[in-house]
């Protein structure tokens, strides 16, 4: 795969999302060049695209959402080299199968792979030359354990969790809850392990972000100075979630199409107590 490229000042398109070449035109092939002016505004905000700020947004159906949480994971992915990965969390197993058929088609001879987990599906923790694992809730809290036991939690760059407004709902939400926190607690913690046991790989690009190797149980020791920040445009809401980049090498991009308490999860996600400003939602 060529290597992904800056991205552009001013976001209008795909392209300038600052992917590879072999991204775009696959995209391009599916007739997607432009963006939604909403997307390209969610792209925009600072630090989103660098992977510095975790990124939680709102979009009525059929409105692209799933767009903007793909292309900052092969943003994140591409940025990180071969032996990154990134986690894409759906409630229903229909969906998994259906979003791991779509990535697998869509990263097909670009080196990077694909793989359904859901119920006895999935080898865990993940296999080092797995790339995305796309997983039920319940396969995701598997996953997030298994890596943070095997010391390999760093190795995940992305988390993509879809219909987040579960969160509330009964046990399912409560697992979720838990592998948000612990994705969280990972996040938070001082950078301990070289970026180049990620960007190892030939051709592979150096992040700003530093990848970390977690201990799930430690306590968190704060983060660093930041502040979010965020939009509204139409029927759509994007939150940028503070910290700073030199604390992390993961992103959390969560979307819904209905997030009424988006203040709360912002103050969660980016709590003052591990030193990161709150964010501001623009109105």
């Amino acid at each position: 795969m060529d290597a992904p490229r800056p991205p552009h000042a001013r976001i209008a398109t795909i392209e300038d999302c600052g992917l590879s070449n072999v991204i775009v035109q696959r995209y391009a092939s599916a007739g997607i060049t432009r963006l939604f002016e909403w997307q390209a505004a969610a792209l925009a905000l600072p630090g989103v695209l660098e992977g510095k700020q975790h990124l939680v947004y709102t979009a009525s159906t059929s409105a692209g959402k799933t767009l903007v949480a793909e292309l900052l994971l092969l943003r994140r992915l591409e940025t990180h080299g071969q032996r990154a990965k990134a986690l894409v969390v759906l409630p229903l197993r229909a969906l998994v199968t259906q979003k791991a058929a779509e990535l697998s088609k869509l990263l097909d001879k670009t080196g990077l792979t694909v793989a359904p987990y859901m119920t006895a599906v999935g080898e865990l923790p993940m296999p080092r030359r797995l790339n995305v694992a796309v997983c039920t809730f319940e396969k995701a809290g598997m996953i997030v354990q298994s890596m943070s036991e095997a010391g390999r939690l760093g190795e995940i760059v992305a988390v993509v969790i879809d219909e987040l407004h579960l969160l509330g709902e009964g046990q399912r939400g409560a697992n979720l809850e838990r592998t948000i926190a612990r994705l969280l607690l990972h996040a938070r913690r001082p950078a301990s392990v070289s970026r180049a046991s990620l960007a190892s790989s030939p051709g592979a690009v150096a992040s700003s972000a530093t990848p970390l190797e977690s201990t799930a149980d430690d306590a968190s020791e704060g983060g660093g100075s930041g502040r979010g920040g965020g939009l509204v445009c139409g029927d759509s809401t994007a939150l940028t979630l503070g910290a700073a980049p030199e604390r992390r090498g993961m992103q959390i991009i969560g979307m819904s199409a209905t997030l009424p308490n988006l203040p709360d999860l912002q103050r969660w996600l980016a709590p003052p107590c591990a030193g990161v400003a709150p964010s501001i939602m623009l109105e």
